[in-house]
């Protein structure tokens, strides 16, 4: 890395890729491990008080900085977080801790049902465990609740959301019937919220494929995959 990077100070590999990793938009993976490894040699040479560091202080010090930027900016869009070589050269990390209050859904257990019942989104405990990633798609379920209700005074917020839910259900049963390669036009959960596209005709959801054996085929192979995953021994038809 000292030559690659012409510092004085070699840091290890795996050291500069752990706070790259860390950082909540690793972008531009070449400069920012350049400025990592400045940044160090800045905290070394007394950037933080005056007062020179170690090595492994250095270390230690720009870690827990990162983790704080994590904390800050890991539910923003992506667009609002600054570039990690951005961070790090405009010195960012001697900035004091801001408490951001991150906004959460006011019926966040309902949320997250709701989602997970979205095509291809992990199961609960996976949404649940990276809560901070699936914000933005839990934010546009929250709000989509409030307008059903704002709309809809008289009815129940419980049937309000169950509503939801089956809407919902009935999207990824129709996306189970997609041929293979429609896939990638599944819109990713916070657009599908965001536009209502619950409240389509669910008819708008069937595709017709021009080959229905092909179709059949692939919907049987995407069994067989399951089943794969799952360790049971089958294999799939040629």
């Amino acid at each position: 890395m000292n030559e690659l990077f012409d510092q004085s100070i070699d840091y290890p590999e795996s050291v500069l890729l752990s706070i790259y990793k860390a950082y909540p938009r690793p972008t531009g993976r070449p400069m920012a491990l350049k400025r990592i490894c400045e940044a160090l040699d800045r905290i070394c040479q007394g950037e933080i008080d005056g007062q020179p560091r170690t090595q492994a202080e250095a270390i230690e010090f720009l870690r827990v900085k990162v983790e704080e930027g994590r904390r800050q900016m890991g539910a923003r869009e992506k667009k609002f977080i600054p570039r990690k070589a951005t961070w790090l050269h405009q010195r960012r990390y001697l900035r004091p801790e801001v408490a951001v209050a991150v906004e959460r859904p006011t019926r966040l257990m309902d949320c997250i049902e709701i989602l997970c019942e979205y095509p291809m989104v992990p199961k609960r405990n996976q949404v649940e465990d990276n809560l901070d990633a699936f914000l933005p798609a839990l934010m546009a379920i929250d709000k989509a609740l409030d307008a059903k209700i704002r709309a809809q005074p008289a009815m129940d917020d419980y049937y309000i959301a169950r509503r939801l839910k089956s809407r919902t259900e009935l999207y990824a049963m129709a996306v189970k019937q997609w041929p293979v390669e429609d896939l990638k036009f599944v819109p990713n959960p916070k657009r599908w919220f965001e536009e209502s596209r619950y409240d389509q005709p669910s008819e708008s959801w069937q595709r017709q494929p021009a080959n229905d054996y092909v179709q059949g085929r692939q919907q049987l192979g995407r069994v067989f995959d399951e089943l794969a995953k799952t360790g049971d021994g089958s294999q799939r038809p040629n």
